[in-house]
C-alpha cells in the first residue's frame, strides 16, 4: 500500500494522508496536489498492510518507507533547460528567463 502525505505552509490541509493501492496512482495524486495546493507531497510504501487506516498509522509511527517526494521547487535540471531555451531564443526569451 502507498500513502501520500501532503504538506502545506499553513497546515490547512484537512486530510493530509491518502492511501493508494498502486505506486503510479500515489505518484499521480502527489504531483496533482503539489501543482494545485500543497507545498510538498511525500510518498511512502507500507509493506504487508492492506488496510488504509493501518497503513496511515504505520507512516505516522515512522514504519513506512519514503520512496519519493514531490515539491513545488524547480529542479536544477529544469532551470538549466529553461536557461538553454532562453539562450537559444531571442532577447525577449532571455529577458523572460531573467524576470522569472
Amino acid at each position: 500500500m502507498y500513502i501520500v502525505y501532503l504538506e502545506a505552509p499553513d497546515g490547512e490541509i484537512e486530510h493530509p494522508f491518502k492511501a493508494f493501492d498502486s505506486r503510479a496512482k500515489a505518484i499521480a495524486f502527489a504531483q496533482s496536489q503539489v501543482a494545485d495546493n500543497a507545498d510538498a507531497a511525500e510518498i511512502y510504501e507500507v509493506s504487508g498492510v492492506d488496510d488504509a487506516r493501518k497503513a496511515i498509522a504505520a507512516v505516522k509511527m515512522n514504519e513506512g518507507t519514503l520512496i519519493d517526494k514531490k515539491t513545488r521547487r524547480t529542479s536544477q535540471a529544469d532551470t538549466e533547460n529553461e536557461w538553454r531555451r532562453a539562450m537559444a531564443g531571442n532577447d525577449r526569451a532571455f529577458q523572460k528567463f531573467l524576470a522569472d
